[in-house]
């Protein structure tokens, strides 16, 4: 595919370390493209409510300059995009927009016009195109990471001019999330605008009340990081999280641009991806993320990540677990914090032991498999480490000194005319057991 990239104003003027995060990963997928200096301002959508006339003559003319060069334009802006495309597929669609832009165009010096024979993508759009590509190039999955994804209003709307994706619906950043390793988490109010043009509008505290709902859904979620597409939408989860923490609300989740998260999978350094100038700090999730990685490598030969991940997701026998029923247990919670990178954590946790081995999971499971296989693997580690309740460990230590596990009753056994038991004749395996000591 050849391409331009149109960069837009907020990206190259505001957030340049963005623009290098869109090189980086650019280049390190092969991507070549070209650059247009005849590009000027989309214009941004909210101008077609001040001057409707003139949103359509510059977007004609980005178009025109852009067809000159027979290349379809990439764009890593939501409103860019909006406006390019809307532009053109009205200019295709409806004569009398196409004859009115293309008259004004053939006004200017040189003259232009538009034939529609190019395309307008976004980044996320052509990322989601050449997955394929990206996922073969994976050198560092972002396993265990939570991702809130924010889509943005004009990556999915207006759907009659934009058609990427559902409107309602939108999947095409939850897949790449997913693709990358990372889990796309849910949330109450996913769709709802950042509310990027209340401080336009002279309401201010709507700005803030709109960042402050989005993001106490997507802390609630359990979201580690936020992902955005758009500049305008990022600038908004940095800077509006700037001000709700002067009144007091403190959630500190980092911003990723989409570029940040693919070239982290890539193996790139997030320094590389200009990473250092995010205004809330990235690195507590980055540091977040690595020891994850390591955790999952030390426990990769004693758990199958993707089976408790599974396991996880189903959760479908949790309300039938007595000990759950009593809020003894929390199987689901105790696993997130094995693939989370707590596995020390969940071993000190004396609930680990409230687990009764009634194996109703296990006969619910479609696998055969229940949360009592893995919790029965998290108890034999932390009897390793020594994390035992009491009862367990004097069980233990009754069984590895008399090969049983409850003493014998003389006097009832007499009462009942019973014989006294005899010790069993096993030796042999008390030896073994005692070798493992």
């Amino acid at each position: 595919m050849n391409i331009q990239v149109f960069w837009g104003c907020f990206i190259p003027s505001r957030f340049p370390w963005l623009e290098k995060s869109i090189r980086q990963v650019l280049d390190a997928l092969g991507i070549s493209f070209a650059e247009n200096n005849r590009f000027t301002c989309c214009p941004e959508p909210q101008l077609k409510n001040l001057d409707e006339e003139n949103w359509f003559l510059t977007a004609g003319r980005n178009l025109a300059v852009a067809e000159e060069l027979q290349m379809d334009i990439l764009t890593p802006c939501n409103g860019c995009f909006e406006t390019l495309k809307s532009v053109k597929i009205l200019m295709r669609e409806r004569d009398d927009i196409n004859r009115k832009v293309n008259e004004a165009l053939s006004t200017l010096q040189p003259s232009l016009s538009f034939r529609n024979t190019i395309d307008v993508f976004h980044l996320a759009e052509f990322f989601w195109r050449i997955k394929e590509r990206i996922k073969d190039k994976i050198s560092k999955p972002l396993e265990g990471l939570k991702v809130a994804v924010h889509y943005g209003c004009h990556l999915i709307r207006p759907s009659r001019e934009i058609q990427i994706d559902n409107p309602f619906e939108p999947r095409i950043l939850d897949e790449l999330v997913n693709l990358l390793g990372a889990e796309s988490v849910q949330y109450t109010d996913k769709l709802l605008c950042c509310g990027g043009s209340y401080e336009r509008a002279g309401n201010k505290e709507a700005s803030l009340t709109t960042i402050h709902r989005k993001i106490q859904h997507m802390h609630e979620a359990g979201a580690e990081v936020i992902l955005v597409s758009c500049p305008n939408c990022y600038s908004q989860f940095e800077y509006e999280q700037l001000a709700l923490e002067r009144q007091d609300y403190t959630f500190n989740l980092p911003v990723f641009f989409i570029t940040d998260l693919i070239g982290m999978a890539l193996g790139l350094e997030p320094s590389d991806l200009g990473m250092d100038y995010h205004v809330i700090d990235v690195h507590p999730a980055l540091k977040s993320m690595k020891k994850i990685m390591i955790t999952r490598e030390e426990i990769h030969d004693d758990f199958d990540i993707d089976e408790i991940e599974k396991c996880i997701k189903c959760s479908a026998c949790v309300d039938d677990c007595p000990p759950t029923k009593l809020e003894l247990l929390d199987p689901p919670a105790l696993l997130e914090k094995v693939i989370s990178g707590r596995l020390d954590e969940v071993l000190e946790d004396p609930t680990l032991w409230n687990c009764l081995d009634c194996y109703t999971c296990l006969e619910m499971c479609p696998d055969g498999v229940g949360f009592v296989t893995h919790l029965k693997k998290l108890r034999n580690m932390a009897a390793e480490r020594g994390f035992t309740t009491d009862g367990f460990s004097r069980q233990e230590k009754a069984f590895k000194r008399l090969l049983k596990v409850v003493p014998d009753s003389k006097s009832k056994r007499k009462r009942l005319g019973l014989p006294d038991l005899k010790p069993a004749h096993a030796e042999d395996l008390k030896e073994k057991i005692e070798e493992t000591e």
